[in-house]
């Protein structure tokens, strides 16, 4: 079987030029995208599925709203004990 001759520089003029999205800098960012929105993406997916799985009850989603809110918040005794440690630093 023959080879196929090279194409020649006018026939190569007939076919259509390489669109715009081939460039190498936009096809890097590109990827840089990509990569950045699937590790969001499957964190917040994992997150979704998490929250559609969890049946709980109206009642049982404000307690634990409720609790979340009072473990995040520091007990006033503990001010009065960061008072007191300021006060005998000074």
């Amino acid at each position: 079987m023959a080879a196929k001759p090279p194409i020649t520089l006018g026939e190569l003029c007939k076919y259509p030029r390489m669109t715009n999205w081939f460039r190498p800098v936009l096809l890097s960012k590109l990827l840089l995208k990509v990569i950045i929105y699937d590790l969001f993406g499957q964190y917040a997916d994992r997150r979704l599925i998490v929250a559609a799985l969890d049946t709980v009850t109206p009642q049982a989603l404000f307690n634990r709203t409720k609790l979340a809110r009072c473990q995040h918040q520091p007990a006033r005794s503990d001010f009065r004990r960061m008072n007191a440690w300021r006060s005998r630093q000074s």
